[in-house]
């Protein structure tokens, strides 16, 4: 079962929009990044807020499953710092509307009284809460793909371009965002850092990217309601069901930063989180 929307549980359930953890973020975000006649290889990141949930994860005591809804439900248990997937593609069709989410489950009885990241309202009985096995502890925000032209699932690609005379350059086409470096170490995929710090060139596209869609769709009113949108251009079909998928239901020039932040899966978060990491490590 996918949540697409609030939940009440007995127990503290760590979601993005819950209020029983002091930080309740729990970020996911899949690409497929390779494809052949019978497999999908998935990419996968996430980032838990709960260092008491990555505990049971890292002890095995809560397990990480892919649930994935397209057509049929299917399931898959992967290990916590798993990044890849491969799928079978008699199991699974990304012609059709796919929507996928990660959950954190209970693997045995678990309790709460170690669990010191929970909101000040748990603090007097929180040693009572326990949750049988196979209890749902999180779940993250849902990840939708849609069937489109050329390049159904991409947004982003990225290429490398040594005639550059820049750095960095953005380029729109009909499907995709195109992120192009003039090497492989201004993309920073040459040094060991979470991929979360090249969130700069994400964000730099999608402003590129948000702003030509306001441009081609907007009119004489203040603001795009995206609902009464038909966008020709394969890219702005993909923003604007992206945003939808979001809950975002207009956009207009003065409210990009809240639009992207939101349709990004906490971008600055993540990355504010990748620079405190790199910071505390010492690199």
């Amino acid at each position: 079962m996918i949540y697409n929307k609030d939940a009440v549980f007995p127990y503290p359930v760590l979601s993005r929009t819950s209020q029983s953890y002091q930080e309740n973020y729990f970020i996911f975000d899949v690409n497929v990044t390779d494809e052949d006649e019978t497999n999908y290889e998935f990419s996968l990141n996430y980032e838990i807020s709960s260092p008491f949930l990555v505990k049971l994860l890292q002890e095995d005591k809560a397990a990480l499953m892919l649930i994935i809804q397209s057509g049929d439900n299917y399931f898959e248990k992967i290990a916590y710092g798993q990044e890849k997937i491969t799928l079978k593609k008699n199991r699974l069709s990304l012609s059709k509307r796919t929507k996928l989410q990660l959950h954190i489950l209970s693997v045995e009885k678990i309790t709460f009284n170690q669990a010191e990241d929970l909101v000040k309202f748990y603090n007097d009985y929180k040693d009572e809460i326990e949750v049988k096995r196979y209890s749902l502890l999180a779940y993250s925000d849902e990840v939708i793909f849609e069937s489109s032209e050329e390049k159904p699932v991409d947004l982003f690609e990225q290429l490398i371009d040594t005639e550059l005379s820049i750095p960095f350059k953005v380029e729109l086409t009909s499907e995709t965002i195109r992120l192009i470096f003039k090497n492989r170490e201004i993309s920073l995929e040459d040094y060991h850092v979470k991929t979360s710090l090249r969130n700069l060139y994400v964000y730099i596209g999608l402003i590129r990217a948000l702003t030509e869609f306001i441009e081609s769709n907007i009119r004489n009113e203040e603001f795009i309601v995206l609902e009464n949108t038909d966008p020709e251009k394969g890219l702005h079909r993909k923003l604007k069901d992206l945003m939808i998928n979001r809950g975002i239901t207009d956009i207009d020039p003065e409210n990009l930063d809240y639009v992207i932040q939101k349709m990004s899966d906490n971008i600055i978060v993540k990355y504010t989180n990748g620079v405190r990491e790199m910071v505390e490590n010492g690199n």
